[in-house]
């Protein structure tokens, strides 16, 4: 329903295009759930969904992924086609019919974006002066600092990283998988300074030698959207074999992450709002399935499985099975409080409420694909 004249959409269209609850599914091309759960809850990112939509970089990662989520966002076929996953066909680390880890996905499409990206020359290679201006690292790359101490001669030493997504361990339950935690405690547990003694003591170059030592990871930029992923895969030594922890984990709706300055004084806390949640249900590693929650425009949660997409309660959340556990979380910076300097708040302001896009605001070349997908049989996909 186009005008051929001016290339303009009818009114309804662009009404009916943004209507935010709904949300297609993903078809699955055997054992790809872990990819379309990864890909759901990007979809449901609005700033990344926002800057990836308005690029022109014509690298064909950017182009390919773009195309898919301009589907989600706008189609109104009950499911698409998950076109991107053939971009990884003959990728090593995820073979063609084999289930494969849904966060190391995740964090290998967000690499082939950033590489895409600056292979194009769409952003300056990435120095100490220069980030966050990938379409991935705008939403999601926060900066790390390690601190060694050494506990004989005080001599101290910090190693910068940056970082898109924070990997929580759990703490040594004896084997008890029925001990459960939120993810607050996690974050409190994995923020304690640890003694570095024994086969893991500091080599510390002021006494040259090994010596007793003290190693802390603290947040000094926090993300703008927060990938939590909780380190479930273990391996169990009396059995020799690789398995899965199953303690249950409550998704709080809100987290907090303390933010320290560069001379590492406490300077402001991060508070942050659960939005989505990658799910695996399964008993082992090496099987089960991967499906997505998340918070839609209208703070209601939906559920995706695959090409199945349904809205849930709430509380629902907190009574899954136990065999269904929380495998990633993604929460959006909401607030800043404490005091700290205009550098830093600048760093970490809250991010604006983000209007869904209508049609006519996308590339033009993204807007000529997206229309035939507003009415009648859905063209194929190359």
């Amino acid at each position: 329903m186009s005008d051929s004249k001016s290339g303009k959409i009818a009114a309804e269209d662009v009404a009916r295009a943004v209507h935010v609850n709904h949300r297609p599914g993903l078809m699955n091309l055997g054992n790809t759930c872990y990819i379309n759960s990864a890909l759901q809850a990007l979809s449901m990112t609005p700033d990344f969904c926002r800057n990836l939509l308005l690029s022109e970089c014509p690298a064909p990662i950017v182009v390919h992924l773009q195309r898919l989520i301009a589907m989600m966002h706008y189609s109104h076929y009950n499911n698409v086609m998950p076109s991107s996953v053939l971009l990884f066909r003959n990728n090593p680390m995820f073979p063609a019919g084999e289930q494969q880890d849904c966060s190391e996905y995740l964090a290998h499409l967000l690499n082939s974006l950033n590489d895409g990206e600056r292979t194009e020359g769409f952003v300056p290679a990435l120095d100490d002066q220069v980030h966050n201006f990938t379409i991935a690292d705008k939403s999601f790359s926060g900066q790390l600092t390690n601190i060694y101490k050494c506990l004989v001669c005080s001599h101290e030493s910090r190693i910068q990283n940056r970082f898109r997504e924070l990997q929580l361990a759990f703490p040594d339950c004896g084997g008890n998988r029925k001990e459960s935690f939120t993810v607050q405690s996690l974050i409190e547990y994995n923020s304690a300074s640890d003694i570095l003694d024994g086969d893991d003591k500091y080599a510390c170059p002021s006494c040259a030698t090994y010596c007793m030592g003290e190693h802390q990871t603290v947040i000094t930029q926090g993300p703008r959207n927060l990938i939590i992923t909780l380190k479930r895969f273990g391996y169990d030594k009396a059995t020799h074999q690789h398995t899965k922890l199953m303690n249950k984990v409550y998704p709080n709706n809100t987290i907090t992450l303390t933010q320290y300055n560069s001379t590492m004084h406490e300077v402001t806390i991060l508070v942050y709002r659960l939005y989505a949640i990658v799910i695996h249900d399964g008993g082992t590693i090496n099987s089960g399935h991967y499906y997505a929650l998340a918070r839609d425009a209208e703070l209601r949660w939906v559920r995706f499985s695959d090409d199945v997409v349904s809205f849930m309660k709430c509380p629902e959340i907190r009574q899954l099975r136990t065999r269904d556990t929380a495998h990633m979380l993604f929460y959006a910076l909401s607030a800043v409080k404490g005091t700290a300097s205009p550098e830093d708040k600048e760093n970490a302001m809250p991010l604006s409420p983000e209007e869904p896009l209508v049609l006519e605001e996308l590339p033009a070349g993204l807007l000529d694909f997206v229309k035939p997908y507003l009415g009648g049989q859905p063209p194929s996909q190359s």
